[in-house]
C-alpha cells in the first residue's frame, strides 16, 4: 500500500517492483525511502522484466491500448512508451521481487543481485540506455 500511495506524488502510471537489466546510472530519484526505510522509487530508462508491478487505472488503460494486439515483448513496449512520454514507468530501487523458481524466496534481500537477471546491467557506455531505447522506439512505429 505504501508504494501504491506514491503514484500521484511521484507521477508514475506503472511501478516495476522487480526490474532487471536496467541501466541504473540513468535513473532519476522520484521518491526516497518510501517503504521499509530503504526502498526508493526511480524513473528509470531501461526497466525490463514484468513479473511484479503496480499499475494505476490510467496506466492499465494505456497498456491495454498499446499492447493489443501483441506486437512485441510487453516489457520492451513499456520502455518505449516511457521513452516517448506516453506512459510514466518507474521502478523500485532496490528491486523487491525476483523471477526465481517457485521453491525459492521471491523477495529480494536488500542489495541482492540475482544471477542471470541482475537488477542493474553494467553497460560500458553512458549512452547505451538512451541509444537502445531510441532504436527500439524507431522500430516500434506502431506505438505512436
Amino acid at each position: 500500500r505504501r508504494l501504491a500511495d506514491t503514484s500521484e506524488s511521484a507521477g508514475w502510471d506503472g511501478l516495476n517492483m522487480g526490474r532487471c537489466l536496467d541501466s541504473c546510472g540513468h535513473s532519476e530519484l522520484a521518491a526516497s525511502k518510501v517503504a521499509f526505510g530503504l526502498v526508493d522509487i526511480e524513473k528509470s530508462c531501461f526497466s525490463l522484466c514484468t513479473h511484479s508491478y503496480i499499475l494505476t487505472r490510467k496506466g492499465a488503460s494505456i497498456l491495454r491500448n498499446y499492447t493489443l494486439p501483441v506486437r512485441d515483448a510487453e516489457d520492451r513496449i513499456r520502455v518505449v512508451l516511457n521513452y516517448k512520454g506516453l506512459f510514466n514507468y518507474y521502478s523500485t530501487a532496490p528491486a523487491i521481487f525476483s523471477q526465481m523458481a517457485p521453491d525459492e524466496q521471491a523477495i529480494h534481500a536488500a542489495g541482492h543481485l540475482e544471477e542471470g537477471l541482475p537488477e542493474c546491467a553494467n553497460y560500458s557506455a553512458a549512452t547505451v540506455c538512451p541509444e537502445n531505447v531510441r532504436r527500439w522506439a524507431a522500430a516500434a512505429t506502431s506505438l505512436t
